[in-house]
């Protein structure tokens, strides 16, 4: 591709300065390109179909599993069974195998956007959401079930590579925040939406339009993704210098963009010996100097290697900076995240609500109630975290966790529905105000450059681990502990809170060198 000769131009004095910079919120969201929010909106499907996911089987589970409504039990319709009668441990195994297959998404995807490019691989890891929902869709048997749940799960684990990345290389600093929240918000608006549609298809055969439903979003995420860039940080790691400055123009409605196309091409390039890029330079040197080598890895521009999972957890950091503290306190978050049992109740609260109630329409309605608080309290976490600290939200929503646990077991033993109710409904808004979001922000605000691509593969997969055990176990938990369920989980917050009170430091505002220092 050839490069346009102001490239060869950029260089900060020449940069054109902008001194009315929006500061309010509205002012932001005002002045953020339309373009940009169609393109963030596309990339944003594939969080929602994640939460959707999640959260597909929570109301229809008794006419699946139990057979509820189905007469004779093996009635067929249209040669596939009207339900699919399970056990704890199938039941468990078929919810669970989505968090298999999203850890393995989560492994490909890192080597998907940096081959395929993060538009490419947004395209082709929506094959694996049409066809695990295919499968379900169709499914006659418990094994086909797994197998398409997998499959799914891995489209979905590959969605929380691609989006977030992409949503990060497409933004503006100012936005950056709030197009960042955007994974979030899709994900609970993925699970407010699939109870809501719960409600009126969990009869007997049309429970199978609800699992095929994320193929369509699958199906309509390609299709926007004929109208969208690739990142313009992609394209100049390519060495596609004109390309990524046509993609940057379109995404910043027309505006100039001499200054943070320089900025991208030369990442902290300003005056510290860090390699610089000009259009003169040839496709090779474009490469290496963008941040990509000729195999394909990413280099940082100050000529430090990116390192893999495997020497992020062997300890060979190949950088300046020590990375065992970091390493523990980010894996400790991303488990927790999980083992607080947080998507026990996404997966399973219909259920928990079941024992409450003999009115079978009641647990429904007060499940799709939890996914609108969800929602309703990640959006106010949106102006939170950037104004009281990630510190301050974890040690709320852990610490709010592990006494609504509490208190649900209490309660549940002294047959206190109403109390059960309100304390489920403040585990997930608790979860929602700090557990939700603030494992991501530590992660990425206590890594160094070089660490940051295998400390987010680590998590991710220590994460989706995590939420297969839960969801493997949980029916088993509810069987065997009946009032007691919720001991184990309050036991993990409760010493998680510790945890964090002791040993954490505040990440906001703070750079990576002096929160790595303050870790030591």
């Amino acid at each position: 591709m050839g490069e346009v000769d102001t490239a060869s131009d950029l260089n900060p004095t020449a940069a054109v300065t902008t001194t009315d910079e929006p500061h309010s919120r509205r002012e932001i969201i005002a002045s953020t390109p339309k373009y940009m929010i169609f393109s963030a909106v596309i990339a944003s499907l594939g969080s929602f179909n994640n939460g959707y996911n999640t959260s597909v089987f929570n109301i229809p589970e008794n006419v699946i599993r139990f057979c509820n409504g189905v007469v004779p039990p093996d009635h067929k319709q249209g040669g596939l069974p009207d339900c699919i009668p399970m056990d704890n441990f199938q039941w468990g195994m078929a919810v669970a195998m989505f968090a298999i297959g999203g850890l393995i998404g989560g492994v490909l995807g890192g080597p998907g956007i940096t081959r395929l490019g993060r538009r490419g691989a947004m395209i082709w890891n929506n094959l694996f959401l049409i066809v695990g929902s295919l499968l379900v869709s169709t499914t006659s048997s418990v094994t086909q079930l797994v197998v398409g749940r997998t499959i799914v799960g891995i489209g979905c684990g590959g969605a929380c590579v691609i989006s977030p990345t992409y949503l990060s290389e497409i933004a503006t600093v100012e936005a950056r925040g709030a197009l960042g929240a955007m994974n979030q918000l899709f994900i609970v608006l993925g699970i407010l939406v699939v109870e809501c549609l719960g409600l009126g298809l969990s009869s007997p055969p049309v429970w199978r339009v609800l699992t095929i439903i994320p193929a369509l979003v699958g199906i309509g995420q390609m299709i926007g993704c004929l109208f969208i860039n690739e990142t313009p940080r992609y394209l100049v790691l390519q060495g596609r210098i004109s390309d990524a400055e046509h993609a940057l123009k379109r995404l910043r409605g027309g505006r100039d963009v001499s200054e943070e196309l320089y900025e991208i091409m030369n990442p902290q390039g300003a005056g510290d010996g860090s390699p610089r890029l000009n259009a003169s330079d040839s496709d090779s040197d474009k490469g290496d100097a963008a941040g990509q080598t000729k195999d394909g890895d990413e280099k940082q521009a100050d000529g430090t290697n990116s390192i893999n999972v495997w020497q992020l957890l062997r300890g060979r950091g190949g950088g300046p900076y020590h990375l065992f503290k970091p390493l523990l306190f980010a894996s400790v978050f991303s488990a927790v995240q999980q083992l607080s049992g947080i998507n026990g109740v996404m997966f399973y609260s219909t259920s928990i609500f079941d024992k409450l109630f003999s009115n079978s329409q009641t647990p429904q309605h007060i499940t799709v109630g939890t996914g609108g608080l969800n929602v309703v309290m990640t959006v106010i976490t949106m102006g939170l975290v950037d104004r009281l600290g990630r510190k301050i939200l974890t040690l709320i929503s852990a610490g709010g966790m592990t006494v609504s646990s509490i208190v649900i077991v209490i309660a549940s033993a002294a047959n206190s529905d109403v109390l059960v109710i309100v304390f489920v409904f403040l585990f997930i808004a608790f979860f929602a105000v700090g557990l939700g979001v603030t494992p991501w922000l530590f992660m990425t605000e206590t890594f160094p450059t070089y660490a940051q691509s295998a400390a987010s593969s680590w998590c991710m997969i220590l994460n989706w681990f995590c939420n297969f055990i839960v969801g493997l176990i949980f029916p088993s938990l509810q069987s065997g502990l009946g009032d007691a369920t919720f001991v184990p989980f309050a036991a993990i917050t409760g010493a998680f809170t510790l945890f964090v009170l002791f040993f954490v430091p505040e990440t906001k505002g703070k750079p990576v060198d002096e929160v790595i220092s303050m870790l030591h």
